[in-house]
C-alpha cells in the first residue's frame, strides 16, 4: 500500500538535508543562544532519511524479500549513480582542480599513479568524501547488505526488538558520528538504531498512531527541548563527531532527530488522503536532489565569490536553501528529459 504521508515525509527529509548543508555554506555563525538552537533544529537531517529507509524496508520489501533482487535493485538505483557522480567529482576536484577535499585521509605523500590517483580514488569512493553528503551512499549500501539481519529482527517479539533497539541506541549516543564522516563502519553502527526504529514503526504503525495521533505536539516539544538542552549542556551547535573510542558525552542530536522522525510520522498521517503537489514533487526527485545539490552548492559558491552581496545570515541561508533545492530539481528534470529512463543510472531518478 502506497503511503502518501511517508512520501511527503521523504520530501520534507530532503529539505532538511539541503538546509543543513546550506547552513554552513551561508556563513551563519550562530553566536546567540536562539541561533544555536535553530542551528540544532536544522542540522542532522540524515536521520530522517535513515528512518524512512528502515520503515520502507518493512513496509515494501519484507513480505516479498528476496536478498539478491533487493541488493541488485538498490545497486542499480543508488550505487551506480553514486559511482558515476563520485568519479566525476574525483576527476574534477582532485585531478583537474588539484584541490581534493580532506587530503590528509587519502594521500600518502608518495609519488606514482597508485599513490597519486588510483588509491585516493578508491578511498574516496569507499568513504564518499569527495563531495558533501556523498558519505551517505557507502553507509546505506552496507546497511542494505545487512538486510537479512534486519529481516530476522522484524520476526522477533516486540520485547526483544525493543531491547535490541535500546542497546544499539545507547551505543550510538556514546559512539557519536565519525570525525569528518570518514569512517563508514562507525556511521553504520551510529545510524542502525534509527533504521531499526523505522522498521518497528512500520510493524506497529497502527498502534503508534492510535496512541500518538493528536498528541504529536508533545514530540515536537521534545524536539525543541532537546535542541535547547544541547546548547545548555554542551554549548554546541550541529552534529556530534568524535573518534569511536573517546568519551565525549551523549549525542543529544540523535535523540532529538528520533523525536522529530516520530513527530513527522504521526503529524503527516492527517495528510494521507490529501494531495500536496509541491512536497510530492520533492519526494519523487529526492534522491536526484540528494546527488545533485552538492554540485549546486559548489556552483553557488563560485557565483557568490564573483558577485558578493550582503544580507542577514539567516536570510542568506533561507534563500540559498530555496535556490539550491530548485536548481537541483530543475537540473534533475533536464537530465531526465535528455536521458529518459537512463537518468536513473546517472542521478538516481
Amino acid at each position: 500500500m502506497f503511503l502518501h504521508s511517508f512520501n511527503y515525509f521523504r520530501g520534507i527529509a530532503i529539505l532538511f538535508i539541503v538546509a543543513g548543508h546550506c547552513y554552513w555554506v551561508s556563513g551563519w555563525t550562530s553566536h546567540s543562544f536562539t541561533e544555536k538552537v535553530i542551528a540544532n533544529l536544522i542540522q542532522g537531517g540524515t536521520a530522517l532519511f535513515v528512518f524512512i529507509s528502515g520503515f520502507l524496508f518493512h513496509h515494501i520489501f519484507y513480505n516479498r524479500f528476496e536478498y539478491r533482487r533487493f541488493i541488485l535493485k538498490k545497486a542499480g538505483n543508488i550505487l551506480v549513480p553514486y559511482l558515476f557522480l563520485a568519479t566525476l567529482g574525483f576527476l574534477y576536484f582532485a585531478v583537474y582542480l588539484d584541490r581534493p577535499p580532506y587530503p590528509q585521509y587519502f594521500y600518502s605523500g608518495e609519488e606514482g599513479f597508485w599513490h597519486e590517483y588510483l588509491r585516493p580514488a578508491l578511498l574516496y569512493l569507499w568513504t564518499g568524501r569527495i563531495l558533501p553528503a556523498y558519505w551517505y551512499i557507502p553507509f546505506i549500501m552496507i546497511t542494505f547488505l545487512l538486510s537479512p539481519l534486519h529481516a530476522r529482527i522484524i520476526g522477533l517479539p516486540l520485547r526483544v526488538q525493543s531491547g535490541i533497539l535500546l542497546v544499539l541506541l545507547l551505543v550510538a549516543v556514546l559512539l557519536q558520528r565519525p570525525v569528518d564522516n570518514i569512517s563508514v563502519l562507525q556511521s553504520v553502527v551510529y545510524f542502525t538504531p534509527v533504521y531499526i526504529l523505522g522498521m518497528m514503526c512500520s510493524i506497529h504503525r497502527e498502534r503508534i498512531l492510535a496512541r500518538l495521533l493528536g498528541r504529536e505536539w508533545l514530540l515536537l516539544l521534545a524536539v525543541v527541548s532537546l535542541a535547547i538542552l544541547q546548547v545548555l549542556v554542551y554549548n554546541k551547535l550541529g552534529n556530534f563527531h568524535k573518534p569511536p573510542l573517546r568519551y565525549a558525552g551523549f549525542d543529544i542530536m540523535l535523540l532529538q532527530k528520533i523525536c522529530l522522525c516520530l513527530f513527522f510520522m504521526v503529524f503527516l498521517e492527517r495528510f494521507e488522503h490529501t494531495r500536496v503537489p509541491l512536497i510530492g514533487e520533492l519526494a519523487g526527485t529526492s534522491f536526484a536532489i540528494y546527488f545533485l545539490h552538492p554540485w549546486m552548492l559548489y556552483v553557488s559558491g563560485l557565483v557568490r565569490a564573483q558577485v558578493p552581496f550582503v544580507m542577514p545570515a539567516g536570510l542568506t541561508w533561507a534563500l540559498l536553501t530555496l535556490l539550491v533545492t530548485l536548481a537541483s530539481l530543475l537540473l534533475a528534470r533536464i537530465i531526465r528529459g535528455l536521458a529518459g529512463t537512463g537518468s536513473r543510472r546517472l542521478i538516481g531518478w
